[in-house]
């Protein structure tokens, strides 16, 4: 950094380092679920979908950051892979609430599994501490954005 406070080179912007880091972390993801068909954003889904079950596509929309046209896609991934029912809501038919299957609990259990052990390896070279302080800085820049 300079005196004044402004980065001189690349390396010291934050969102070049949040890139970077986000690269690393999105590529060990990857590999790690390769042949699983669930990539970040469906993992996520299932994981609200598991947290609050009933909730709705609008709600996963708002708690995941979302637009509406991405979500169809999703549940039609998790759909395909026996993951979630939709059961039409009994005061809007026009709405339907969302459900982990068997199968899908399941499924979502040993995608968390792996999810902890990539972010072992991924953040490996944090120690715990590190990594707590590095979820709760990430979550202050994006939590009431």
């Amino acid at each position: 950094m300079q005196k004044n406070g402004e980065p001189k080179r690349l390396e010291d912007f934050a969102g070049y380092n949040l890139r970077r880091a986000s690269n690393v972390v999105l590529s060990d993801f990857a590999d790690m679920f390769a042949g699983s068909g669930v990539r970040p954003t469906s993992f996520s889904v299932a994981c609200v979908i598991d947290e609050q079950p009933g909730t709705t596509s609008a709600e996963i929309c708002r708690i995941l950051g979302l637009q509406r046209a991405n979500i169809v896609a999703l549940l039609a991934e998790l759909d395909a892979l026996g993951t979630i029912r939709r059961v039409d809501d009994e005061n809007d038919k026009r709405s339907q609430r969302l459900y982990l299957t068997d199968r899908g609990e399941v499924d979502l259990a040993a995608w968390r599994a792996m999810a902890a052990s990539h972010e072992t390896r991924a953040l490996s070279r944090l120690s715990d501490d590190e990594q707590a302080q590095l979820v709760d800085m990430l979550r202050r820049i994006w939590r009431d954005a």
